[in-house]
């Protein structure tokens, strides 16, 4: 009789993922940057490339159409260009982290497309990778070329940058938890970082996989990785949950949004599709 080694990962408590509904997405998406649910939607920003802008893409999640939103502007047009990240904020406003050199920063919109502002931010580069709000309005910004992540105050004032969110390697993302603390992944460590909001040394979280986007579910962040996996972390104890996946195939590739719902489906963009699941977390 043989020897074989078992890791003791395949022992460890895990999610389960049960796949509730999965819908092709009808219209290109160049490149997923991060998406955002409202009104019955996900909206999806779309990274573009060189030869194209990208945009935001709405879809109806009752129907699985998808369409391209215009933004709608009563003076100066508005161009949603390369942009990275799209959240809610504390307003119901959805708002766009956007590159485009004549309106870089947050262009908040109405569910229709109509622009509610455009918010100018200083200092930020036009490789901002992650935006996230706390319930106060203040807006984190993960900064992709500077290496870190900036604070604006809820008018686009810039505030000063704390000493532990800067000297980042390629934070591509930001998120927020219902304390306050907010989180960076870094990708090429295979690290998420955890910060108070008082600032202070950071927990680090590590990972076996390349994490990129994630969604907040209370003591959970639940965290897409570049390696087909899925992962969450305690936030609490930090302790790491791998996932165990239920449904069709194919399974979820590189996933480039999550978000949920308000009935607590969690929405996978999966570049062509839209898979949405109900997680159960293992403890």
């Amino acid at each position: 009789m043989g020897w074989y080694l078992v890791s003791m990962d395949e022992f460890a408590p895990k999610n389960e993922l049960v796949e509730v509904l999965r819908w092709p997405i009808n219209i290109q998406i160049t490149e997923a940057r991060g998406a955002a649910f409202a009104a019955g939607h996900l909206f999806i920003a779309d990274f573009g490339n060189p030869a194209s802008d990208g945009g935001l893409i709405s879809v109806d999640l009752a129907s699985g159409d998808a369409s391209r939103v215009t933004a709608k502007s009563s003076g100066a047009p508005v161009m949603l260009r390369r942009p990275a990240d799209v959240k809610i904020g504390p307003d119901g406003a959805i708002s766009v982290l956007n590159n485009d050199p004549s309106a870089n920063g947050v262009v908040r919109l109405a569910p229709d497309g109509t622009v509610l502002s455009v918010l100018p931010l200083p200092g930020k580069t036009l490789a901002s990778s992650g935006l996230a709000f706390a319930p106060d309005g203040t807006i984190y910004i993960s900064d992709f070329a500077a290496g870190n992540i900036q604070h604006y105050a809820p008018n686009g004032a810039r505030l000063p940058l704390q000493s532990s969110a800067g000297g980042l390697n390629n934070p591509g993302a930001v998120w927020l938890d219902e304390q306050g603390r907010f989180y960076a992944p870094i990708s090429g460590e295979r690290r998420f970082f955890q910060y108070t909001a008082g600032g202070g040394r950071p927990q680090a979280f590590a990972l076996k996989c390349d994490p990129y986007y994630a969604a907040d579910n209370g003591r959970w962040l639940d965290v897409a990785c570049a390696q087909k996996a899925m992962v969450s972390i305690d936030v609490e104890s930090g302790r790491v949950a791998r996932s165990r996946i239920i449904g069709q195939e194919p399974r979820p590739g590189w996933v480039r949004g999550i978000a949920y719902d308000p009935n607590g489906i969690l929405y996978l963009v999966d570049n062509e599709r839209l898979i949405g699941y109900r997680i159960t977390h293992p403890w």
